[in-house]
């Protein structure tokens, strides 16, 4: 029993010991020299592309002013039932809305009216069919008529508002979109 022992240990070591030595010729030889413990010369690194914010190109504007201090603004999460034709009756879309603002007290005004901007989302979602929203112009558009409506439940009037820009919706983002 133990020569058998034996012999089948021997055999493992040497079907591992080939297997090693099969995996070594086949390796880069800086690797090997890595493995026998010899120093690597440092590879020669390229330089890298600067960052667009660096000092030889001038920022972007916009992307500067709508991220110097985003704030977002959870519409929530919305289940809607998208206009159809007779074929298409029962298709729903579920969909998470936030909007980029660029004013803390505009942002805590929303805040109470959360029902009415709900309401307002809403009701532009229910003008669009399945179609529509798979068309990324259409989806632009329904953005824009989203972030005017709600818009409009701002003070015109510069006195009654706490902050200074008159269009603190910078952006409608949808999170989430799924038609059912």
């Amino acid at each position: 029993m133990p020569a058998k022992f034996c012999s089948i240990l021997i055999c493992c070591l040497t079907l591992t010991f080939q297997g090693v030595t099969a995996q070594n010729q086949s390796l880069p030889k800086n690797v090997l020299k890595e493995k026998q413990g010899e120093p690597v010369p440092p590879k020669k690194v390229e330089s890298l592309p600067k960052p667009a914010n660096s000092p030889s190109r001038p920022p972007d504007k916009k992307v500067e002013n709508e991220l110097k201090t985003p704030l977002y603004f959870l519409v929530g999460q919305l289940l809607v039932n998208l206009k159809g034709d007779q074929e298409r009756k029962n298709q729903n879309l579920r969909i998470k809305i936030q909007l980029l603002m660029s004013e803390p007290d505009a942002l805590e005004y929303l805040r109470k009216r959360v029902a009415q901007v709900k309401d307002i989302t809403r009701g532009e979602l229910e003008n669009n069919s399945a179609e529509d929203l798979q068309q990324a112009e259409k989806r632009e558009e329904l953005k824009q008529k989203i972030l005017r409506k709600i818009s409009q439940l701002f003070p015109a009037n510069k006195e009654a508002r706490k902050w200074k820009d008159p269009q603190p919706i910078k952006k409608v983002l949808f999170e989430e979109m799924i038609i059912q």
